[in-house]
């Protein structure tokens, strides 16, 4: 029987068109950023495809076959690869999420998915593999133009300004952070950053001889929502900090590890005031901004799109960031700094000498995954993913686990969790996600590793079967302490 379906898809950043007939699946993205530069040219298109959705589909597929256009449209032939929606045995490759504990433990703590790359990032490696030559490594023209429209199109920096010079190409995030320490916090000064961090916040200040202040995030629960707890910015007891002489540095996470939250455009105007007002350099590691779960309520903004705005803030600023997490390649060691003032760039690059070199891995990686259209489609479709998972675990433990309360995170998957509740309990250990580990053999990150004692991070970025089964372990977890379940109100 010849049957076919077909859908549109309208994201933030383009048009996916699927055509699903006799068993072949056809699929095409178009970006908005690089096929319909202009607003009007958008609204347009949009309007089309409100009332004439197949018509438009088809069009859009004879279009690229006529041009001879890749543009993401191709027949999506079996290669036989695993998909993101596949169950994938990570054990005994190598894998530091997977390696740690036992075959019998459900690993749910470092920050990476259990999820393929997509198709055009696992075929540019192993063409580079197959070239049999792997010296020293340099961006091409093409990566360095890809990378600066993305920092105008989705890091929202002015077109006219916008550099290919503001990029310093690293090996890694955690590289970058250091040599921003280093390159704008004297020995004794200090660095503030805001917790529960990103571990790496909270110990780069003191390996490279730099003090560190902190300053909670305000945690309340969330009205009308059991089980759920949302954070905000303590804005008094921030510029307090600021204030103090010795701190040089403001260390942000953007959007927020480990609560998931994208800080609003109000919020990170303040931040940068305040920053600009102390004279401290502000250093934003932004590097789940493409990982925006909710980019019509909470849409991720980078610093880079208010330096305009803001007087003195492109002078004071540098943004750290990755294709990393988005794209499932942190092994491939690929990052890059952002500094859009010609002096702090030429500190930041000093201070930052002694990093390891970028491979010709990284570099194709992220080249395919800024300028390939099915990459992009990719993305589209694992952020609907993480969507689902992040809904789905979020009312697991609202409705399941009574002692515990979580985030919802606005971006990453990442989910924290108060389990505050094992440290007034007699329970072998101190640390929750260790005695979790041990007894229900699901491995979540430890709370005292970010500045939260009692808490836990659960990564989502895994096959549902796994999260519905990584939750049913932690579940039980918290019945074991307290078989009624109550609900410390």
């Amino acid at each position: 029987m010849n049957t076919s379906t077909a859908g549109i898809v309208v994201s933030d950043t383009g048009v996916k068109y699927v055509m699903q007939q006799s068993g072949t699946r056809f699929a095409c993205y178009i970006s908005h950023s690089r096929l319909m530069r202009d607003r009007e040219g958008i609204d347009r298109a949009m309007r089309k495809i409100g009332s004439h959705w197949m018509t438009t589909m088809r069009r859009a597929l004879s279009f690229s076959k006529q041009r001879n256009v890749t543009i993401g449209a191709k027949k999506c032939e079996n290669t036989g690869r695993k998909s993101f929606r596949d169950v994938i045995d990570r054990r005994n490759t190598q894998s530091l999420k997977w390696g740690r504990y036992g075959d019998d433990t459900i690993p749910m703590w470092v920050a990476d998915m259990d999820f393929p790359a997509a198709d055009p990032i696992v075929d540019v490696v192993v063409k580079r593999a197959q070239s049999g030559i792997y010296g020293y490594a340099r961006p091409s023209e093409r990566l360095k133009e890809l990378t600066r429209e993305r920092m105008i199109d989705m890091y929202g920096a002015n077109p006219n300004s916008a550099s290919e010079n503001w990029i310093h190409w690293l090996p890694g995030l955690v590289p970058g952070i250091r040599g921003a320490v280093r390159a704008t916090v004297r020995r004794g000064e200090s660095v503030l950053t805001l917790t529960p961090a990103y571990p790496p916040f909270l110990f780069c200040p003191h390996i490279s001889g730099r003090k560190l202040k902190s300053v909670d995030l305000s945690m309340t629960k969330k009205k009308g929502e059991n089980g759920i707890m949302e954070y905000s910015l303590d804005l008094e007891a921030i510029e307090t900090s600021l204030s103090d002489s010795s701190v040089r540095m403001f260390l942000l996470c953007s959007p927020h590890n480990p609560t998931g939250r994208v800080w609003t455009i109000d919020e990170l105007r303040e931040m940068a005031i305040l920053c600009v007002k102390h004279d401290v350099v502000i250093c934003s590691d932004e590097v789940w901004g493409d990982m925006c779960l909710e980019p019509d309520g909470a849409p991720f903004v980078s610093l880079l799109g208010l330096c305009d705005e803001i007087a003195g803030l492109a002078e004071r600023l540098i943004v750290v960031t990755s294709p990393s997490k988005m794209f499932n390649v942190a092994g491939l060691d690929m990052a890059y700094a952002v500094v859009p003032d010609e002096r702090l760039r030429h500190r930041y690059v000093r201070a930052s000498r002694d990093k390891a070199e970028t491979t010709h891995f990284g570099y194709d990686a992220c080249e395919v995954a800024y300028g390939d259209d099915d990459a992009e489609a990719w993305r589209q479709d694992v952020l609907s993913y993480l969507r689902e998972n992040r809904d789905y675990a979020t009312k697991y433990v609202a409705s399941e686990i009574p002692l515990a309360t979580c985030t919802v995170p606005e971006a990453s998957y990442l989910l924290w969790i108060d389990a505050r509740a094992f440290l007034a309990r007699d329970i072998e250990s101190s640390s929750p996600a260790a005695w979790i580990e041990s007894n229900f053999k699901v491995a979540l990150s430890e709370g005292s590793d970010f500045g939260g004692h009692g808490f836990v991070r659960l990564n989502y970025g895994c096959h549902r079967s796994t999260l519905e089964e990584g939750l049913r372990r932690l579940r039980d977890a918290f019945r074991a302490i307290d078989p009624a379940g109550n609900r410390g109100e």
